[in-house]
């Protein structure tokens, strides 16, 4: 089941192994945070993309009362599951978001590969392998349309 995360605002934390940040402006492409005294920003794609794969968390203020679901930038990661799940996670997560989405699997996932690329073609879909920013991630096919 994917996990249903909600969108940020500014106010909330981010948390990683080296510390906390707090989330301060949002840009059409990129969420500035504050972080040891020094403001910095990250693209929302490896934002969501780092949230969904486990190397960053969210701690949401207090008032969750407006915020939607986050169905825009998110990843699917298939690393660590049986090959005999992928199929149902694949639809599931297809149905849920907004494109374009992306899929992570991890080193030596050929097989995986190969079954989520022959889903794509059924469903008559564009796709690229993407460059990612953590090589642990590798292959990772991005879903345009």
């Amino acid at each position: 089941m994917i996990e249903k995360r909600y969108n940020v605002k500014p106010g909330d934390i981010i948390v990683t192994e080296v510390g906390s940040g707090f989330l301060t402006k949002e840009t059409r492409a990129y969420w500035f945070y504050l972080f040891n005294n020094r403001i910095n920003k990250i693209k929302k794609t490896h934002f969501w993309q780092m949230i969904d794969c486990g190397n960053l968390q969210v701690q949401y203020a207090d008032n969750k009362k407006y915020r939607r679901l986050q169905k825009r930038f998110r990843t699917l990661d298939l690393r660590g599951v049986d090959i005999e799940d992928i199929e149902g996670k694949f639809e599931e997560f297809i149905n849920f978001v907004n494109l374009p989405c992306s899929i992570a699997f991890g080193k030596d996932a050929l097989h995986k590969v190969k079954v989520i690329i022959q889903k794509i073609d059924e469903l008559s879909l564009e796709f690229y392998e993407e460059k990612t920013y953590n090589t642990g991630l590798e292959p990772l096919i991005r879903i345009v349309s």
